[in-house]
């Protein structure tokens, strides 16, 4: 029998590492972190306003924060994530 799951990881690694890292790790992961951590860098900042959340320097700082994730830490969360469940698909 299947365990659940199997036959998914069988679909995704059929595509390819490369397509993996780049869909899961840079785009799924890596962009939406990178704004993230933006928005709430500027929340958590002691001169917090909400006049002042959407200003240029703050779309700066998300654009650069997203392009970091995505281009740096992106690729590294996907091809750990990619080694994580490989050793699963080949243990079972």
């Amino acid at each position: 029998m299947v365990k659940p799951g199997v036959s998914k990881w069988e679909e995704i690694r059929s595509k390819g590492k490369a397509q993996y890292v780049i869909k899961y790790g840079m785009l799924l992961w890596g962009l939406p972190i990178g704004i993230a951590s933006a928005g709430l860098a500027r929340v958590f900042d002691q001169d917090f306003s909400l006049e002042g959340f959407f200003s240029p320097e703050l779309m700066f700082e998300m654009v650069s924060r997203a392009l970091f994730f995505m281009i740096v830490a992106g690729p590294i969360f996907g091809w750990v994530m990619w080694k994580v469940y490989e050793n699963k698909y080949e243990r079972r």
